[in-house]
């Protein structure tokens, strides 16, 4: 074998080493411990208690609906908040690749027997990068508060029932509206997560290309040969 061929094969193990010792860690600190996630009913049914909804008076009806209408909105809040969390997540993360794959395809990593695990290391980057931008994308997300043209109809002529009926209305709004977000959310949370495995190879493969690029393995490789 020659000198050229064994420089390149020293370089590709110690990339590859590296590598796999970084993902073997990666994927036991970002991946592997995901599924330990725990799980949170929040379809609790509210039960009736002696039938007592159905004798219930206007008054009882409408502060219910009022009640009803505020917790509602606090949900949707939360599913806000949390759209803006893991956006920023996302932002963060397709920062982070985009700052590795420039990092790796800048022209410093000239070791030959490295170029495999910088090739891989960019493209991993750039794929997490585009995950992370489907996270970001302006999906349609329903929002707190309600308007209705007809509402400033009623103002002037207001009728017994008329906040009730306004109040159901809303809930309706707000019900169509929660069922989107955590479709939008769940959507994002995909995205946001195989963006983060793929950011972890990458990441690993991009260790393993400094390695080979690394006087320590020029050391290495100059001993072995």
């Amino acid at each position: 074998m020659s000198a050229i061929h064994a420089q390149y094969w020293c370089e590709f193990a110690a990339s590859l080493a590296v590598a796999a010792v970084a993902w073997g860690v990666g994927y036991r600190l970002l991946i592997r411990d995901d599924g330990d996630k725990p799980q949170i009913d929040n379809n609790t049914r509210a039960g009736q208690a002696d039938g007592d909804s159905t004798n219930a008076d206007d008054k009882e009806r409408t502060d219910f609906l009022r009640e009803a209408v505020r917790l509602t909105e606090e949900r949707i809040r939360e599913q806000d908040a949390f759209t803006r969390f893991i956006q920023w997540k996302a932002a963060l993360l397709g920062a982070l690749s985009i700052f590795t794959a420039a990092f790796l395809f800048s022209g410093g990593f000239d070791a030959k027997g490295a170029l495999p695990m910088t090739a891989l290391s960019g493209a991993l980057s750039v794929l997490s990068a585009a995950f992370c931008a489907k996270t970001l994308n302006l999906d349609w997300h329903g929002m707190a508060g309600f308007h209705a043209p007809d509402i400033l109809v009623r103002v002037e002529s207001l009728r017994k029932g008329d906040i009730a009926d306004m109040l159901r209305v809303v809930l309706k709004a707000y019900h169509d509206s929660i069922a989107v977000n955590d479709a939008t959310n769940e959507k994002k949370t995909r995205h946001i997560e195989r963006a983060k495995k793929l950011w972890m190879w990458g990441a690993g493969a991009a260790l393993g290309a400094m390695a080979g690029n690394s006087p320590l393995s020029e050391w290495a490789c100059r001993l072995a040969a």
